[in-house]
């Protein structure tokens, strides 16, 4: 799919994902402090991990559709919807893979949560970018 993209379009795909990866950055530190001060306090692991999921995919939604994608106005029940599912995707995409890191390898939570980041986000992007806030949205939008 990339080779099919314009120079144009391949600009605007590097910069979103630049801006992504900022959003994600302070959206993953939120989560992950969350994540952190729940197993403190004895929450277990899967159920801080869907406490801290609810919380910072309302905070994700509202600065990637500004900031990283570049919509304006209110969002349409389709963007919601896409997104949700998204989310949801990832949600599960993200608990397999605590499944598999902490339960099957025993790798401690802590040190699992990072290590399924990588995988988690470049997965969200894509399908951010490409199902739910298209290139062709962007066309007219300027670049920050």
């Amino acid at each position: 799919m990339i080779a099919r993209l314009s120079h144009g379009d391949f600009k605007r795909l590097a910069g979103s994902f630049t801006r992504f990866s900022m959003v994600g950055a302070v959206v993953t530190a939120l989560n992950y402090a969350l994540f952190l001060i729940q197993l403190h306090f004895g929450v277990p692991y899967m159920t801080a991990l869907i406490i801290g999921w609810v919380i910072c995919v309302v905070i994700s939604f509202l600065l990637n559709r500004r900031l990283t994608f570049l919509v304006s106005g209110s969002g349409s029940a389709r963007e919601m919807s896409g997104y949700i599912m998204a989310s949801l995707f990832q949600l599960a995409l993200a608990l397999a893979g605590y499944v598999v890191l902490i339960d099957g390898l025993s790798i401690p939570p802590a040190v699992a949560y990072p290590i399924n980041l990588v995988v988690v986000s470049v997965s969200n992007f894509v399908i951010l970018r490409f199902l739910v806030y298209p290139l062709r949205q962007m066309r007219a939008a300027t670049i920050v």
